[in-house]
């Protein structure tokens, strides 16, 4: 490449000279016939990339062509000459957002110059989300059976409620660290972030599984420490892993982020199913513990590692991106609202539908009716219902052409006016609604922050989203009790609403 661009310079040079010395020639003999002129229009020069090391066993053809290609010892993209976005997001006729047109996908064609044309979809970063949030589920789930370990029973225990705020350090230290990560972290760079939550999940899982099942250490303290890990695993993985694999293209980042929800269900059913026929609890948590090994193994040795430039990789690139502020959280408002006030439906009715139907039969045609289901296998279909419209419309948000994300929310309180109906085969319909609605404002939120915020506030602007989602998910947690005295009121059934 710097022959031919040494060749280039040699070729211009020679033909700047020729045109010189013809004028001359014209000038001192007017009688020669008059010479035309060659003129030659240059490209404007490209700044260099910088292109990280891809390990050989990523993939041959991969790494073969980038090796052969602008290899150099730098771990990030240069992506600083970028032109500036506009700091508001404009819907245009065809439903695409063109807020930041002039550089959407500049990172994915850069790649493409040195890789080719071809593009490779990595399916394996499914195996490393879907283990984080393994983790987080049966952190979520499996409160009553840790508590039972532990010697726990009933509120009436005055253990109880130490336990009860023991695991809220879950939700704490999960919102404090959407953006304490750039703080606590900032030495090291959000690739190497990701692993560090994976080793802060399994030592977490290693605590319950090992200490308090396995040997019998049942202080409370060992509780806290869980949890509290628990949360800043998950607070840090999901901005740190979307950010990671951004330049791999959005068909890599679908199939990360349908590993979250993938990954909470294989626990709220396949984790419920297996303990139903007697498989130890034990089990279960050393079975995430596998999977986040593999998962941390598959990042490792499956998944390139590209990182741009001033991303906030440090805590000052992050104070000054937080500093140009004008220049990205205007392109994201609008979807940080839509996201708070979906998670505060999502998370209420998560946990609303356990303290209606809080019987061990389930009436399917209203609180009265004949035809019930086990509690355990309504709650199976509710969560199954709940997966399938969050993995659905995940995908389905990159198929289809951008829309407002408040058109989706519409479909919440219609998914809460099904849900609170207590009528419990429409429950499953809500839910299906109410997770179809923020699957795909999550989804509809990544695809456009990789189009209209400029890279190198990436990571930044995807903290700021998930912080302010969870104060919704917060908020929605804590009004459970007053929605439940609303919805149980005057209610007079053998199923449902029992106090």
């Amino acid at each position: 490449m710097r022959m031919h661009a040494d060749a280039s310079a040699s070729a211009c040079g020679c033909l700047a000279l020729s045109n010189k010395m013809a004028l001359a020639d014209q000038e001192t003999d007017p009688a020669k016939p008059k010479v035309e002129i060659t003129k030659i229009k240059l490209a404007p020069q490209q700044p260099p990339i910088k292109w990280s090391r891809i390990p050989q066993s990523i993939s041959p053809s991969l790494s073969e062509r980038s090796n052969n290609a602008l290899v150099s010892p730098i771990s990030y993209l240069d992506l600083s000459d970028e032109s500036d976005c506009s700091p508001t997001t404009n819907f245009d006729d065809d439903g695409s957002d063109s807020s930041c047109s002039s550089t959407m996908g500049l990172a994915q064609r850069n790649l493409l110059n040195v890789l080719g044309n071809e593009t490779k979809t990595f399916r394996e970063i499914m195996l490393v989300t879907c283990a984080v949030f393994q983790g987080y589920g049966i952190l979520v789930l499996f409160q009553n059976k840790l508590a039972q370990e532990i010697g726990i029973i009933g509120d009436n225990d005055p253990r109880s409620g130490q336990f009860h705020f023991a695991v809220s350090f879950l939700y704490i230290g999960n919102l404090l660290f959407r953006v304490l990560h750039n703080l606590v972290f900032s030495w090291i760079r959000p690739r190497f972030r990701v692993y560090l939550s994976m080793i802060c999940m399994m030592s977490s899982m290693f605590i319950i599984s090992i200490l308090i099942f396995v040997f019998h250490f049942h202080q409370m303290f060992l509780i806290y420490l869980s949890y509290i890990l628990g949360g800043i695993a998950v607070g840090t993985f999901e901005a740190n892993l979307i950010s990671s694999i951004t330049l791999l293209g959005s068909n890599t980042k679908v199939w990360a982020i349908t590993g979250l929800p993938l990954g909470f269900a294989s626990v709220s059913v396949l984790g419920f199913l297996l303990t139903s026929v007697g498989v130890p609890v034990i089990a279960i948590y050393i079975e995430v513990w596998i999977s986040l090994a593999c998962g941390a193994a598959v990042f490792f040795w499956r998944i390139p590692a590209f990182e741009i430039k001033n991303n906030a990789t440090t805590f000052g690139v992050f104070l000054n991106n937080m500093k140009a502020f004008r220049l990205w959280m205007p392109s994201i408002s609008v979807y940080s609202l839509a996201l708070m006030l979906d998670m505060c439906v999502l998370s209420l009715f998560s946990g609303l539908m356990l303290y209606i139907f809080n019987d061990s039969e389930v009436p399917l045609f209203g609180v009265n009716g004949s035809v019930t289901l086990r509690h355990d296998l309504y709650f199976a279909m509710f969560n199954l219902c709940a997966t399938f419209g969050d993995s659905l419309s995940r995908k389905l948000a990159y198929d289809f052409r951008p829309r407002h994300p408040f058109l989706y929310l519409l479909l919440s309180p219609i998914g809460a006016v099904l849900c609170i109906s207590k009528i419990a085969i429409l429950g499953w319909l809500g839910v299906f609604l109410i997770f179809f609605a923020n699957g795909f404002i999550y989804a509809l939120t990544t695809r456009h922050i990789d189009s209209a915020v400029r890279h190198e506030f990436n990571l930044v602007a995807l903290s700021i989203w998930l912080f302010i989602g969870d104060i919704g998910s917060v908020a929605g947690s804590n009004i459970i009790g007053i929605i439940e005295h609303f919805a149980c009121d005057d209610v007079h059934s053998q199923h449902v609403c029992l106090l």
